[in-house]
C-alpha cells in the first residue's frame, strides 16, 4: 500500500489557522492521503499552534 511508502511532513511556525485549514483538507473523508502518517514539526511557535497540534494528535492516531 502506498500509505506504507510515503509520509507527510508539515513544518509550522505561528500558523495555527493555516495548519487547521490544511489538516481539514488532508483529513477529509474524501482525501486520498487521509490515512498517511503525518508528522507536524512546530518550530517553537509562540502562539497556540502547539495546542492545536496536541488536539489533533489525540484525535488522529496517524499524526505525530
Amino acid at each position: 500500500m502506498i500509505e506504507n511508502l510515503l509520509q507527510i511532513y508539515l513544518l509550522i511556525y505561528n500558523r495555527k489557522n493555516k495548519l487547521k485549514e490544511t489538516l481539514k483538507y488532508i483529513l477529509d473523508i474524501q482525501s486520498p492521503i487521509r490515512n498517511f502518517d503525518i508528522t507536524i514539526l512546530d518550530n517553537a511557535s509562540d502562539d497556540v499552534t502547539s495546542e492545536l497540534i496536541e488536539d489533533y494528535i489525540i484525535r488522529f492516531p496517524n499524526i505525530n
